[in-house]
């Protein structure tokens, strides 16, 4: 009896272990299941939103194109608005100030105007802008167009290969003496002239006609030494120019 019970005891607690073994690995499989439903829910969620970023993602270039696109359009549109009002010089009914001025060639630039249309291209006062520079920068022009600046020769050969300009150069020494020149028809070559001096008209004014030595020059700068002397003509006298000589600037 004993035995019996003994044995039916060890059977009893082998099902209860089976039974629990059984009961745990079901368990861990429901578990497993779950971890693998929720990966794939995961991944899913994951994969959703990688295709809403690529949509998103080619809906902003597409308004980033169009943004563009609009930008350009709207800078030719105002290109050929001031083409129209001809504002590719300074109006000559209006105050002193800055104007846009559009040239053929060129993008639209601020210019400096004052009320009779004359156009400032160079101001030197008081020496806070150094114009020892070399040829590129005196080819697009630099500086600060309210204060010290130059314009580009660039800017001044498209300009004067269209029409007659004339130039005024006003000197203002530091007693308060001021001279001017005045030449009837200022024009200056290509690049691939250097920028030459082509013609200057007839003079008149209070200041010595020195600029008249410098006609049929090339443009002289740091790096472009194109006087007729050995030393460098824009070195001695800060600055580019058309030079002969550096005694006649």
């Amino acid at each position: 009896m004993s035995l019996l019970n003994g044995d039916f005891k060890l059977a009893w607690k082998y099902v209860e272990e089976f039974t629990e073994y059984t009961f745990y690995g079901k368990s861990q499989l429901f578990r497993d299941k779950d971890i693998l439903e929720n990966i794939k829910e995961n991944d899913k969620i994951i994969s959703d939103n990688n295709e809403e970023l690529e949509k998103k993602d080619k809906i902003i270039k597409s308004l980033e194109n169009q943004i563009r696109t609009i930008s350009e359009k709207q800078s030719e549109i105002t290109d050929q608005l001031l083409i129209c009002n001809r504002t590719d010089r300074c109006p000559t009914d209006s105050q002193s100030g800055i104007y846009k001025v559009k040239i053929p060639g060129l993008r639209n630039f601020e210019a400096a105007c004052n009320k009779q249309g004359w156009m400032t291209i160079e101001r030197r006062i008081d020496g806070s802008v150094n114009f020892t520079r070399d040829s590129e920068s005196y080819k697009n022009g630099f500086g600060d167009i309210r204060t010290e600046f130059f314009i580009g020769l660039e800017k001044l050969h498209l300009m004067t290969e269209q029409r007659p300009f004339e130039l005024n150069i006003t000197l203002v020494f530091a007693n308060g003496t001021t001279t001017y020149a005045h030449y009837a028809d200022f024009k200056i070559g290509d690049e691939a002239s250097l920028y030459e001096l082509v013609s200057l008209g007839s003079f008149e004014g209070t200041a010595v006609d020195s600029l008249y030595w410098n006609t049929k020059k090339k443009f002289s700068t740091l790096d472009q030494d194109n006087d007729l002397v050995s030393r460098s003509c824009a070195q001695t006298h800060g600055g580019g120019c058309w030079f002969a000589e550096c005694g006649y600037r």
